[in-house]
């Protein structure tokens, strides 16, 4: 049985930037949606409805990006590469077992 652990920490980066760029880009589509929206002319009731439900989407994808980022770290992964790393540094002094 192979009990060594292995840990990629370049992988781990991909993957925080991956999170990363798919949230922005997320937030970025819902700024253009929403921009464009704005240059039509509205004269009822459903423009109103629109745009609340717009702010309501736009409220709950910022909620859910800092939730998970500050924008430049997400919270799981990148508190997980520090100790990976000094695991890394440590892992062969580790007896076999």
């Amino acid at each position: 049985m192979d009990n060594v652990l292995k840990i990629k920490l370049d992988a781990m980066e991909n993957e925080k930037n991956a999170v990363i760029f798919t949230y922005k880009r997320q937030l970025n589509a819902f700024h253009h949606i929403k921009k464009e929206i704005e240059k039509i002319q509205w004269e009822d009731a459903n423009y109103d409805a629109l745009i609340e439900q717009m702010n309501a989407i736009g409220k709950e994808l910022a909620k859910a990006l800092q939730l998970i980022t500050n924008g430049d770290d997400v919270y799981a992964i990148s508190d997980v590469i520090p100790l990976a790393t000094k695991y890394l540094q440590h892992a062969e002094k580790f007896p076999q077992i």
